[in-house]
């Protein structure tokens, strides 16, 4: 099994909720969380040109050539989650352009989508599989 990194922002209580989701129902253990403000993530997002653009998206490491961002990292995601692969297949049925509308339009306003805009911790079941520092 090939392991995968998701590179998010460290900042964001909406983006954090979306990770811990993913993380909790990765039951495959096929991902990597890498905060963008720990070394490793710096590494990553510098070492591929991609420096900033975590704030926006969050990126999807399948390999050093094989890097997405936005909808299509959230697809790819999906796509490795068990009981929630058909809403990957789901989202084939529309063109990236509007996928990435949707997604920058959460995005930008993530903040006001949630009551609570604080982070959540990793529990003791999934830590080991976040990078913070």
């Amino acid at each position: 099994m090939k392991i995968c990194y998701v590179v998010f922002d460290y900042e964001c209580g909406f983006c954090n909720k979306v990770l811990m989701f993913f993380a909790r129902n990765d039951i495959n253990r096929e991902f990597i969380f890498v905060s963008s403000g720990s070394k490793l993530g710096q590494d990553m997002l510098k070492s591929n040109n991609l420096d900033g653009i975590e704030r926006q998206s969050i990126l999807l490491f399948e390999s050093k050539t094989k890097i997405f961002v936005e909808s299509e990292a959230v697809r790819r995601i999906l796509l490795k989650i068990p009981y929630y692969r058909i809403l990957a297949y789901f989202f084939i049925l529309f063109p990236i352009s509007f996928k990435n509308k949707i997604y920058k339009y959460v995005s930008l306003n993530r903040k006001r989508l949630l009551k609570n805009n604080t982070c959540v911790l990793p529990n003791k079941e999934i830590i080991n599989y976040f990078i913070l520092k």
